[in-house]
């Protein structure tokens, strides 16, 4: 297990509560029968106190339908970002601070260490799809291979957005605000590697804020700015070339904002972060429809959040968008966008780090 100091770190007051919320189970000729389970859970790593008022952090699993902790383990690190595998076997976490930055692998529940590597930070993790790589970036960008987390691939300058492309044996990243994707086909001896600048529909070169593949890994939907006037566009483009499919004028920025697909293909989901200065800006949740090209706020101050969002997920059957910001954890139904604070019952219960789903089956 990894240790932090939390000297300057606001220690915060946890009231974890459970509550019902699946509302009326199907009825059989036999009586109620119980709602099939869902074969995932969510995990939220946060700093949280105890009854003597003692402060340590921990991993907080929910159920999909409930709005109480399920169960907490003790941890003792923040995390920056992790993920798992398919079975839910093995996680993968990361930690920036307190340095040295470090990236390691362990069982669930996570109380071992099975391979680690460290000196390179990472705010972003992800799985190649036949879970033989594993992907850091927001930060710098590096390929490990799996299971001894052997860098095979290293960018060391600053990184944003990495994912891979699906389909392929390939991944993408951007540079903060900067005109070029970056695509490297790991799948070829050597490695492949591709830079491309990205050009609006006149040819005015963009900074990117942020991009997304799309499900189908064969085209990227980009968040970019013309950073002499200032105009903000929403593209979707050619993953190959960067063609132009789409280019839509947009007003939120979503820089350094780390966005999200759903496995139906049709949606992206973005968030804006809002800003502390010079006076308290809240944060957005938005979802653009490749379709139609809307770009729709889903989730604002209007109805209750988020203030500072940090990261965001979509469940794998597409029901639920997670989004968690410093103190809160929010849940929206994207069938009817009803949202609700899953952990939290007022502004100083825990404070929030990395959120990941992992399977149960």
């Amino acid at each position: 297990m990894r240790f932090v100091t939390t000297g300057g770190v606001l220690l915060l007051l946890i009231a974890l509560f459970v509550a019902g919320g699946c509302g009326d189970d199907p009825v059989s000729p036999g009586g109620s029968s119980p709602k099939p389970a869902h074969e995932y859970e969510i995990v939220l790593n946060a700093l949280v106190t105890d009854s003597l008022g003692g402060h340590s952090f921990v991993m907080m699993v929910f159920d999909p339908d409930s709005t109480g902790v399920k169960q907490t383990i003790p941890f003792n690190t923040s995390l920056a970002a992790m993920t798992t595998t398919k079975d839910g076997s093995r996680m993968f976490v990361s930690k920036t601070y307190p340095k040295p930055y470090e990236v390691w692998s362990s069982s669930w529940p996570p109380t071992d260490t099975l391979a680690s590597h460290a000196g390179l930070a990472a705010g972003q993790l992800a799985l190649s799809a036949d879970e033989q790589y594993l992907l850091a970036s927001s930060g710098h960008a590096v390929l490990y291979a799996l299971p001894g987390l052997v860098p095979v691939y290293i960018d060391s300058a600053s990184a944003d957005c990495g994912a891979f492309l699906p389909g392929r044996t390939a991944f993408c990243y951007h540079r903060f605000m900067n005109d070029t994707v970056i695509v490297v086909d790991y799948g070829t001896a050597p490695m492949t590697v591709h830079q491309q600048s990205l050009r609006g529909a006149g040819d005015e070169p963009l900074a990117i804020q942020a991009l997304c593949p799309s499900a189908g890994g064969d085209r990227l939907i980009i968040a970019a700015e013309d950073t002499q006037s200032n105009i903000k566009y929403m593209m979707v483009v050619s993953t190959d070339n960067l063609a132009i499919i789409d280019q839509v004028t947009i007003a939120p920025s979503f820089r350094q904002m780390v966005p999200v697909a759903d496995s139906g293909g049709r949606y992206t989901y973005w968030m804006a972060k809002g800003s502390t200065w010079p006076a308290p800006t809240p944060g957005a949740i938005y979802r653009y429809d490749i379709q139609t090209k809307e770009l729709t706020s889903i989730l604002d101050d209007s109805n209750g959040g988020p203030y500072l969002p940090e990261e965001m997920l979509v469940t794998p059957d597409g029901e639920y968008l997670y989004v968690t910001s410093v103190l809160y954890l929010y849940r929206m139904r994207l069938s009817d966008g009803q949202t609700e604070l899953v952990d939290s019952i007022g502004v100083s219960d825990h404070q929030n780090f990395a959120v990941t789903v992992r399977t149960t089956n």
